[in-house]
């Protein structure tokens, strides 16, 4: 077998976007805030719809009986919310302020099989229709920690999409680096390579279809591919990271890179030093490979020197030319 060797050692070239906070991009954000954080107004003479939060008295009857909670006294309901049963809800809407209802409906009994017989008196005293707010001073003020401006709010928006997109670019030039150290790679890569990091491309695997609550079947549909395809892109996926890991190592040996205790420490997790090394104490008891985490900790600490090395060139989105002006 060919020893592994890299082709060239150095710095890895690469172009990446600029980091450029735009006024749309606050806006955006100011809208979506506006969206997620409503204002209730009232509405006179109008029938209440769902989405809309009701004032009401409420008594409710449980096959005669009143129920705790629900005597008569007034609450405020988002009509559709889930958190009255659907047909009651079903039974309000269409309301307006001032009206009184009466109406029945059946739901599963609880403790015991069959229905329950439910019987609800509903007085509306207001019905309030969301609208988006307003985002002035006084909004800003109410509703957000640490600004009391909306001039203030914008630049906490600017620096925290600024974090964003700093964080991205790095992720992204961490990818880079990775993926052009492997494709430097000459040699050294197994079979009995491949299948071992292959184990792990499959555990990813399950584990984000748990997390989507998906299954193999419905993720092939969604693909496009069958089973055949799939082993093929997990055993591409799996060679790749052997690729990356070698060329890591390999990388991280002509540059005389070294890990210390604190450098595998934090390859576990914890917000503290003493945290993550308590992690790493769990970890051990529990028979892992303390020497396999060192490893990989060089790995990522080699991969630490590439970025730092690397030259990077911005790249600047121009608007789009105006045909019309020389």
């Amino acid at each position: 077998m060919t020893e592994p060797t890299l082709t060239t050692y150095e710095p890895v070239r690469m172009e990446l976007p600029f980091v450029a906070v735009r006024e749309q991009d606050i806006d955006d954000e100011l809208r979506s805030m506006a969206s997620r954080l409503p204002a209730y107004e009232d509405v006179c003479d109008v029938p209440a719809r769902l989405n809309d939060k009701v004032v009401a008295s409420v008594k409710l009857f449980e096959n005669g009986a009143l129920l705790p909670g629900f005597d008569g006294a007034e609450r405020v309901m988002t009509l559709g919310d889930g958190f009255m049963p659907e047909p009651f809800t079903r039974g309000v809407v269409g309301m307006k302020a001032g009206d009184e209802r009466e109406f029945s409906f059946e739901l599963p009994s609880v403790g015991s099989e069959g229905l329950s017989t439910m019987r609800a008196c509903v007085k509306v005293s207001a019905v309030r229709r969301r609208r988006d707010a307003v985002i002035d001073d006084a909004w800003v003020a109410d509703h957000v920690k640490g600004a009391s401006t909306v001039a203030e709010l914008r630049e906490t928006i600017r620096g925290r999409l600024a974090e964003q997109l700093v964080a991205e670019r790095e992720r992204r030039k961490r990818l880079l680096c990775s993926a052009e150290l492997a494709g430097r790679l000459v040699g050294g890569v197994t079979e009995k390579d491949v299948a071992r990091a292959l184990g792990g491309v499959e555990k990813a695997f399950g584990e984000e279809l748990s997390r989507r609550g998906q299954t193999v079947a419905e993720y092939l549909d969604e693909q496009g591919i069958d089973e055949g395809g799939l082993a093929a892109r997990q055993r591409e996926q799996a060679l790749q990271a052997v690729r990356e890991g070698m060329a890591a190592e390999l990388y991280g040996r002509h540059m005389g890179v070294q890990v210390d205790d604190a450098d595998v420490d934090d390859m576990f997790p914890g917000k503290t030093p003493e945290q993550q090394a308590a992690s790493r104490e769990r970890f051990v008891r529990g028979g892992g490979d303390l020497g396999r985490m060192r490893h990989l900790a060089f790995c990522e600490k080699a991969l630490d020197e590439a970025c730092r090395r690397a030259i990077v060139t911005d790249r600047v989105s121009l608007p789009p030319r105006n045909p019309f002006r020389c």
